[in-house]
């Protein structure tokens, strides 16, 4: 039997919004994270870091000039 099997694998999770605007948004961070938290209890992972992102991640041209 492989040594990775016989371990809980350890993962972070990412939510991120990348919109102001609810209706090209499906799901808020907090949903995000819920799922992604049963996800990981489901399969027996071991979460070891979260990270959230609320902004976009294009940059303002406007401010760089």
């Amino acid at each position: 039997m492989d040594n990775i099997n016989l371990q809980t694998k350890k993962i972070f999770l990412y939510a991120r919004k990348s919109t102001d605007e609810p209706e090209r948004q499906v799901l808020s961070i907090e949903a995000q994270m819920f799922e992604l938290r049963e996800f990981a209890k489901k399969e027996g992972l071991n979460i070891v870091r979260e990270f959230v992102e609320s902004k976009t991640a294009k940059e303002d041209i406007s401010k760089l000039v």
